[in-house]
């Protein structure tokens, strides 16, 4: 399934796995901050990544990161990413509507 990016992303990054992997780093980025070093320090890279890469779907990729990282440990729903992966496009739309930084 498409990536809900916009289309400015899609022509930066044409295929899935290369729309999937600029999401993904910058989100793991984002969590590393968050989690390890500031909360100014991630406001900060998400602002930047908003402003420089026009990153407006950072948020709700974050949000799905983190719940497929919650569902995994808690539920075991999933064993490894590969698992969640084809719900991933899913997930992305519907956070993308909800969550806003």
């Amino acid at each position: 399934t498409d990536l809900p990016v916009p289309d400015h992303f899609k022509a930066q990054h044409p295929t899935w796995e290369e729309q999937f992997t600029a999401l993904f780093l910058s989100a793991v980025v984002a969590m590393y901050l968050e989690d390890h070093v500031d909360e100014r320090e991630y406001k900060a890279y998400m602002i930047m990544e908003k402003k420089a890469r026009k990153m407006e779907i950072l948020p709700g990729t974050v949000s799905v990161l983190r719940r497929f990282l919650q569902e995994k440990d808690t539920n075991e729903k999933y064993k490894n990413l590969l698992e969640f992966l084809p719900i991933f496009s899913k997930q992305l739309r519907v956070a993308q509507k909800i969550v806003r930084f």
